[in-house]
């Protein structure tokens, strides 16, 4: 689960019906928005699991070590998860089967324990557990219980196919109030009331007659209908949608343009040849097909439908990017052209069930598009200095045959960062990052490393050794995820923060261009910054930063939870790696995910050798990581034993 703590039972039962309500709103968000760093999501679920058990089963579990990852996972969800608890039976056979590492029946039991999620039956059973724990809480009832149901609910929404924008709102959304502007009713909560009520016999729109009906809805929810209306989310209902992209890379035949080409639900047409959508019946008028370019310039569309979810716009361009590229995935097999294909997702249209134009993105020229988003020099220059800058040259202008191993392996490292970084693709970005792993951990001496049953391997060195180069960094990364979540509430729409000027502009909060803030003056601040936060979800933020400096022993647990939860994350993206590889198969639900997990780790490995490499060249990869590892170890173990150290000092002993 998230690393962070909050209120204990009776603090969450003092808090009022509202306060709970606006207090799990915060959670969600930072659940979502901060899901890549240690404050955020964990997608550890039961439904996951079983999946992840069935893709096992396919390639026929060829690490034992899997079989002991399952069962500690499928215990500590029996032990967390409510559902779980009130009918164990499957898992429990599940459990049995893992232990004797049998592989017989595993199949049929997964199958029967999945009709639960696949029925709905374990989304609706956390939907009324949320609903009892923000309006009706037991004396037992606390943050653990509304953090396990908010994370598994998140993930089954995730495994719909809603968009990380779109979760990430959803309390917002069923939570929100309204504003009149003019006789106009401005709502953000997802009514069902339909405009087709209020048509006149003569076609035209009763907007005040539609306007005072929804006030008059909006006006009397009440929370447990605003927690109902959250559960339909669950039942969701799909609506067919047309998505129309440029091919950059694929144009028409000039002399011969009357040529389509449809391959199952994508068409490929010129727009000066067809027009694919019919104008709107608003005022979004005619669809600009051609997206600004000439005839001369105006590349292939593809036309993509898709059976999306109704209310995610986002969710439904991810199947239509996706679908398009299998498309050119199978024209690039057999016409691989000059320029390469690409799906510009940049700007694209939309039309509804009937072909209809229903929404477009704004267009911009390419070449200004790629100036505005290039990045600063200046940005560059303040990473890339002093000893680092020193050590780039020299690895710049070596011979390829006189490098070291050490200047071998960084070389190789940042170009396959790069073309993570690059990817358009999440599995070719986990792929990559995984290279950057394989590289650094592939040095001149691997045996201080081994796998969980004993034997030096890749993944039991990677399991070792990674989760602790991230680990070293948490005592900065506590106050700087900090720092940008207290800048985020005070940007916010509405503010979910205020501060006055002065602390602010102390603090570092304020939003300005190459700001330095000094992170130890910023930690004394945090009291400061509370007395503005009572109640508030920041309000935990703040009190955990301070506790993680202040508590020897309570860091100790924060570093050993994270290093728990870094080795499994490591655990599963091999698992994925091994998948691409050896089975290609790339389609998981939470392959966004685990890519952006395995840069952040490939990023960090590849950035801690590089810095020691630039304080002394005489470092050797496998020297770097060992003793990250071993000063990890020392630290908690200090930690342990309650010696106050300075965490934020550049050297700690």
């Amino acid at each position: 689960m998230s690393e962070l703590p909050g209120p204990e039972p009776a603090a969450w039962a003092a808090k009022t019906t509202d306060g709970r309500l606006e207090y799990w709103r915060e959670l969600w968000e930072d659940l979502v928005t901060f899901r890549n760093h240690f404050r955020g999501l964990s997608v550890k679920n039961p439904h996951v699991l079983l999946r992840e058990i069935l893709c096992e089963l396919e390639d026929g579990f060829p690490h034992k070590h899997s079989f002991q990852f399952f069962q500690k996972e499928l215990n500590d969800l029996v032990r967390a998860d409510p559902a779980l608890r009130a009918d164990p039976s499957a898992f429990q056979l599940l459990l049995q089967e893992l232990a004797k590492r049998r592989r017989g029946h595993l199949r049929a039991i997964c199958d029967a324990a999945l009709r639960p999620f696949t029925m709905g039956e374990y989304s609706r059973f956390h939907c009324k557990e949320l609903e009892r724990i923000l309006l009706e809480p037991k004396p037992r009832d606390g943050y653990s219980n509304l953090l396990f149901t908010s994370e598994t609910l998140i993930v089954e929404l995730v495994g719909l196919g809603y968009s990380w924008p779109f979760i990430a709102a959803m309390p917002s959304a069923i939570l929100a109030g309204y504003r009149k502007i003019g006789g106009h009713v401005d709502a953000t909560y997802p009514h069902e009331l339909s405009r087709e009520l209020f048509r006149q016999q003569d076609g035209a729109f009763d907007r005040a007659g539609y306007g005072a009906a929804l006030e008059r809805m909006l006006e009397k929810l009440t929370p447990t209908d605003r927690l109902a209306r959250f559960a339909k989310y669950f039942s969701p209902r799909r609506d067919k949608s047309y998505y129309v992209f440029q091919v950059e890379g694929l144009r028409p035949d000039y002399q011969d343009p009357d040529h389509e080409l449809v391959i199952g639900n994508v068409t490929l047409y010129w727009p000066y040849n067809r027009k694919f959508l019919a104008a709107s019946e608003g005022p979004l008028g005619e669809a600009d097909e051609a997206f600004g370019l000439p005839q001369d310039s105006a590349f292939i569309n593809a036309a993509v439908s898709v059976d999306r979810l109704a209310c995610d716009r986002e969710a439904g361009l991810e199947m239509a990017v996706q679908d398009a590229e299998r498309a050119i995935d199978l024209v690039s097999a057999y016409i691989a052209g000059p320029r390469r294909y690409r799906i510009n997702r940049d700007s694209y249209r939309i039309g509804d069930d009937a072909k209809r134009l229903a929404g477009s993105t704004f267009y911009f020229p390419s070449d200004q598009l790629r100036f505005v988003e290039s990045t600063n020099l200046k940005d560059v220059k303040l990473n890339l200095r002093d000893e680092r800058l020193t050590a780039a040259a020299a690895i710049q202008s070596s011979m390829v045959d006189t490098r070291c191993d050490t200047e071998k392996r960084l070389v190789w490292g940042f170009r396959w960062l790069r073309k993570a970084e690059e990817a358009t693709r999440p599995e070719d970005t986990l792929l990559f990052s995984w290279v950057v792993i394989e590289t650094l951990l592939g040095s001149d001496d691997p045996s201080f490393a081994v796998s969980p049953d004993g034997r030096p391997s890749q993944v039991g060195r990677a399991m070792d050794i990674i989760p602790a180069v991230d680990v070293w960094y948490l005592r900065w990364a506590v106050l700087r995820v900090l720092r940008a979540r207290l800048q985020q509430a005070v940007r916010s729409e509405p503010k979910q923060a205020e501060f006055p000027p002065a602390l602010s502009s102390e603090a570092g909060l304020d939003m300005i261009p190459y700001q330095t803030y000094n992170l130890r003056r910023f930690l004394q601040l945090t009291p400061q910054l509370r007395a503005h936060l009572s109640g508030r979800r920041l309000d935990d933020w703040l009190a955990h930063a301070e506790r993680f400096f202040s508590d020897p022993k309570f860091a100790a647990e924060a570093y050993e939870r994270r290093l728990r939860t870094l080795r499994d994350q490591v655990a599963l993206i091999y698992r994925l790696r091994n998948r691409l590889v050896h089975s290609a198969n790339y389609e998981h639900p939470f392959m966004s995910y685990h890519a952006d997990q395995a840069r952040h780790l490939a990023e960090a490995a590849l950035k801690t050798v590089f810095n020691a490499y630039s304080r002394n060249i005489e470092s050797t990869v496998s020297d770097v990581l060992a003793r990250v590892l071993t000063d990890v170890q020392l630290l908690i173990e200090r930690l342990k034993a309650g010696e106050k150290l300075d965490l934020l000092a550049d050297e700690l002993w």
